[in-house]
């Protein structure tokens, strides 16, 4: 009996939600694009829409279309692996990540600036310590860890993460901008970090130095941050090249 219940117990939970987002499913599955020239159509709808959106300024807004459009195809896409103009249409879909990330960063580089400092030490590919002792910690993102003490090891890409944050953050000045939370783990300050015209945590993504890593709450660049990380998964840069044989890779 008791195993019966185990049983029904989370069948009853599943066939609750499912009455419960039964519009909610039926209207997203419905708007899916079945075949690549419906894709694309509709992705240049929202191309449109986001061109539009940029002539007015809103640039995050014109991001999200575009990264929609990437979307639309993307998912299309995974159905249609066959189809002879499957080279055409992911080129595409590139193309809109490629705008929508060069949006997201463009706007986020005209965010208001909460603090800025000289680097001090770069501690490892996500995080640094500036010259007034304040460490802080790349917000969204986790690159692999470097040895710090004895018997430790480094991960797989540890010291190629923690090279590619130094060229871009090393012995310079850094401006910080916040968003949600503002502390982690170890009093670490969380923050977008900036290094002249470079968003530092979507670049280290876009190389394939770190994954995408939520911190437990809603962030502004979540959408940038995982268009990123997929566009180096999809080019193998990185850690996406092979899998790690040595530790596994643990969130900081």
């Amino acid at each position: 009996m008791k195993k019966l219940i185990i049983i029904i117990i989370p069948l009853l939970l599943v066939g609750g939600a499912a009455l419960i987002f039964k519009d909610n499913l039926t209207e997203y599955f419905e708007g899916q694009p079945k075949s690549l020239t419906e894709a694309d159509r509709q992705a240049l709808e929202l191309n449109s829409q986001a061109q539009e959106l940029n002539r007015r300024g809103e640039t995050y807004l014109a991001a999200g279309k575009y990264l929609k459009a990437a979307e639309k195809l993307k998912s299309t896409l995974r159905i249609n692996k066959n189809s002879l103009d499957y080279s055409l249409y992911k080129n595409k879909m590139l193309n809109y990540y490629h705008q929508s990330i060069n949006l997201y960063i463009q706007d986020a580089l005209n965010l208001p600036v909460d603090s800025k400092g000289r680097t001090n030490n770069v501690y490892d590919g996500d995080t640094i310590e500036l010259e007034n002792g304040e460490r802080i910690r790349y917000l969204g993102i986790n690159s692999p860890e470097v040895a710090h003490q004895g018997g430790e090891r480094d991960q797989p890409y540890g010291k190629d993460a923690t090279r590619a944050n130094s060229r871009m953050v090393g012995n310079r000045i850094v401006q910080l901008k916040l968003d949600g939370e503002t502390k982690g783990r170890y009093g670490r300050t969380l923050a977008y970090v900036f290094s002249g015209n470079r968003f530092v945590n979507a670049e280290l993504l876009k190389q394939g130095m770190a994954k995408y890593y939520s911190p437990g709450g809603d962030i502004r660049y979540t959408r940038l941050f995982k268009a990123c990380q997929y566009l180096a998964k999809e080019k193998k840069l990185g850690i996406w090249k092979k899998k790690p044989t040595r530790r596994r890779f643990i969130r900081k």
